[in-house]
């Protein structure tokens, strides 16, 4: 189960080197599981640097335009910055891991190892809960619009994400004593201690609960509430659509008092209507992005809570086969993906983000031209300015 209680350890296994039983090093005969290792290898080689590159621009460009756009103004855009970075500092401690492949044995190093393996555990908590943080944020601006004014403000938002932060800071520093740079036939690699395994084994049950059963059950009820109030609120306004709809009038000079009090109406609401249509946009990207990202978490936490479950059912502690160890690698691969996507979901769902996008580059576009434009103004002013001097030397 070695493999399993280094689960949020960005993970090169191969035959090479992990160390697996005798009896099970038998079971490599199987078909399946040859042809998964050859699909898990391919993957460990090619996806996942892509993911860290296509991840690691996403998220830059994304966390530029949370901060620097028109839409730092939004509580919302405070998770997700801060998602931004927490997905980039995972995506890198991938690479760190990756880069074995490449002779570059860094992450094996007593001391890295230990750094790189707490910065995973922190930065897997702190991409979880901050999709919780904006759903719950989401749920109360839409459910309870009333409290949206004085709980989705942007000062909140920075709290919750800075205690959100030190918690992950203190809670995971097991990751410190528990793992270390050790030597497996002639090479070092980064792995859990033996001596640590029933307290990993133990941490790595909480984590799993904390990471993904509690949040989980959190996101999947708040987005299931707030897609019933906002199918409710689309009902409403068509009936209320229809029902301002002006009767037909033989004498288009007499307008009937309740027609012109139905107009009044619509038009003193127009600006609520605007606000709840920016709202409604914002929902609809932000709950594409948190099922999104129950969708690639929940298998790679499949294995783990399925070994758990036949731990405490048989007497024995559950073995794990290599078949079970490749298949946590592929999911591994579904998990790593959830960390580069967002950027994506973003500009496909996000018509505010794409505006905001396409601003902040257009001006930055527009800033060298603007002190280009700038200078020649000065040039031509100072021209302009000598010219008098220089008629007045001609014709002296």
């Amino acid at each position: 189960m070695d493999e399993l209680y280094a689960v949020k350890i960005p993970s090169t296994c191969n035959i090479s080197n992990c160390s697996l039983p005798a009896a099970v090093m038998g079971l490599y005969s199987s078909h399946l599981y040859l042809v998964l290792r050859h699909t898990t290898t391919t993957m460990d080689l090619f996806l996942v640097p892509t993911l860290v590159v296509i991840g690691i621009i996403g998220n830059s460009l994304s966390f530029m335009t949370f901060v620097f756009s028109n839409l730092k103004s939004l509580s919302s855009s405070v998770y997700l910055a801060a998602l931004a970075v927490t997905d980039t500092g995972f995506l890198i401690c991938v690479f760190m891991s990756w880069a074995t492949n490449i002779n570059m044995n860094l992450y094996h190093r007593s001391g890295w190892c230990q750094t790189f393996v707490y910065l995973t555990y922190i930065f897997s908590f702190l991409s979880v809960w901050y999709v919780v943080g904006f759903t719950v944020e989401r749920y109360i601006a839409i459910c309870f619009p009333f409290k949206r004014g004085d709980m989705c403000t942007v000062r909140r938002a920075r709290i919750v994400v800075i205690s959100l932060a030190l918690f992950a800071l203190l809670a995971y520093n097991f990751a410190i004593w528990t793992t270390g740079s050790t030597d497996f036939e002639g090479q070092r690699i980064c792995y859990p201690r033996k001596k640590m395994r029933d307290v990993i084994m133990t941490f790595n049950n909480i984590d799993t609960a904390i990471t993904l059963a509690i949040p989980f059950v959190v996101i999947s009820f708040l987005n299931m509430r707030i897609i019933y109030v906002v199918t409710q609120m689309n009902s409403n306004n068509n009936n209320n659509h229809h029902r301002r709809q002006p009767p037909h009038n033989s004498h288009p000079s007499i307008i009937p008092t309740s027609t012109t009090h139905q107009l009044l109406e619509a038009v003193s609401s127009s600006a609520s209507v605007t606000r709840d249509h920016v709202s409604m946009k914002v929902t609809r990207m932000l709950l594409v992005v948190s099922f999104t990202f129950l969708v690639l978490n929940l298998p790679g936490h499949v294995i783990r809570v399925h070994i758990f479950f036949r731990s405490l059912l048989e007497s024995s502690p559950a073995q794990v086969t290599p078949l079970y160890i490749e298949l946590q690698r592929l999911f591994q691969f579904i998990y790593y993906i959830n960390f580069s996507i967002n950027f994506v979901l973003y500009s496909l769902c996000g018509q505010n983000f794409r505006t905001a996008l396409c601003s902040m580059c257009s001006t930055t576009h527009r800033m060298p031209t603007s002190r280009t434009s700038s200078l020649r103004s000065h040039v031509k002013s100072a021209r302009c300015t000598s010219f008098p001097l220089e008629t007045r030397q001609n014709l002296m």
